[in-house]
C-alpha cells in the first residue's frame, strides 16, 4: 500500500504556504528512513503509527511543528503511516507563529506545547477528516483566518530575498542590497523570516538543486556541481556529507534522488 498526494493552498495563501501532502504506507518490517534539510518549515500530523526518532531515541510526537534543519537525522517506521504535512514557502511560516522561526531551528515543538492554540484545534479537526478534499478545506479555512498582521512589514523584502538566492545569488550582501536592508538588518530579519541564517540557507538551496538536477538524471557529478553553483565539486562533497552522511556518489548508490525544495515550485 502506497498513497501519496499533493495538494495545494487557496491563492490567498500561496505566498506562505507551498503545498499540502498526505501520505499513506504499510511496512510489516521496520524500515530506515533519513530524513535531510528540505528547506522549508513544516507542520506534521501522524494519524497513524509514530516513527521512531533514532537519534533522539523516543517516538516522534503526534504532531508538530519542525523548524528548518541543517543536518540529516534518522527514523525507523513500521505498520500503518498516515501523515499530513503543511508546507510553507521558506519564509512563509512567519506569517502563522508569534516568534521569530529561527528559535525552531533544528528543532520540533509538539503542537501542544506550541502556545498556538489554534495549531491544537487544527490537528483535532485533522484527525477527524476522512478524505484529502475535506482536509484541504479544513486547513485551507484554518491558515486563512490565523493570518498575522506583523509579518507583512518585511514578508515581500523576504520574498524577493529568497527568489534571488533560488536564481542563483550567493552574495549576501548584494541581496541585502537590492532589499534595501543594511546587512545587520537583513541577517536579523531573514533568520526570523526563513529560520536560518542567509549562508546557512543558501547552502541548503544549493544543495536541493543539485538534488533536483540529478532527480532530472544528471549523473556527472561535476556538472551537477557547476549548474547548482558551486565553486567545485569539493565543495558539493562537503555540502553533502553534512546533510545526507554520504558524499554525492554515495548518495546516488543508497538512495533515489528527489528535491523536495524544488519539487513544485
Amino acid at each position: 500500500m502506497f498513497e501519496y498526494k499533493y495538494l495545494y493552498p487557496s491563492s490567498m495563501l500561496a505566498p506562505f504556504v507551498k503545498n499540502y501532502w498526505f501520505l499513506r504506507t504499510f511496512s510489516s518490517e521496520p524500515a530506515k528512513q533519513r530524513v535531510i534539510p528540505y528547506g522549508t518549515i513544516n507542520i506534521m500530523i501522524h494519524r497513524g503509527g509514530l516513527p521512531y526518532d533514532i537519534f533522539n531515541g523516543c517516538n516522534q510526537s503526534r504532531s508538530f511543528i519542525c523548524g528548518q534543519t541543517t543536518s540529516y537525522s534518522d527514523l525507523t517506521v513500521e505498520g500503518i503511516t498516515d501523515m499530513v504535512c503543511i508546507t510553507f514557502t521558506p519564509h512563509g511560516a512567519r506569517a502563522f507563529v508569534p516568534f521569530p522561526v529561527n528559535e525552531l531551528k533544528n528543532i520540533s515543538v509538539p503542537l501542544y506545547s506550541s502556545g498556538i492554540q489554534w495549531l491544537v484545534d487544527l490537528e483535532k479537526r485533522i484527525q477527524e477528516a476522512h478524505d484529502g478534499l475535506s482536509l484541504k478545506k479544513i486547513i485551507d479555512e484554518c491558515l486563512s483566518n490565523h493570518i498575522r498582521e506583523d509579518a507583512f512589514p518585511n514578508h515581500n523584502r523576504m520574498s524577493y530575498a529568497v527568489n534571488l538566492i533560488e536564481s542563483g545569488q550567493a552574495d549576501v550582501s548584494r541581496i541585502a542590497e537590492h532589499t534595501c536592508l543594511s546587512n545587520k538588518q537583513f541577517n536579523r530579519i531573514f533568520s526570523s523570516y526563513v529560520g536560518t541564517n542567509p549562508k546557512e540557507f543558501i547552502c541548503i538551496v544549493r544543495y536541493q538543486k543539485a538534488l533536483a538536477l540529478m532527480q532530472a538524471g544528471t549523473r556527472d557529478l561535476t556538472s551537477v556541481s557547476l549548474d547548482s553553483g558551486y565553486y567545485d565539486q569539493s565543495h558539493m562533497d562537503r555540502d553533502f556529507k553534512k546533510f545526507t552522511g554520504f558524499t554525492p556518489s554515495g548518495y546516488l548508490k543508497t538512495s533515489c534522488p528527489y528535491s523536495d525544495y524544488f519539487d513544485n515550485l
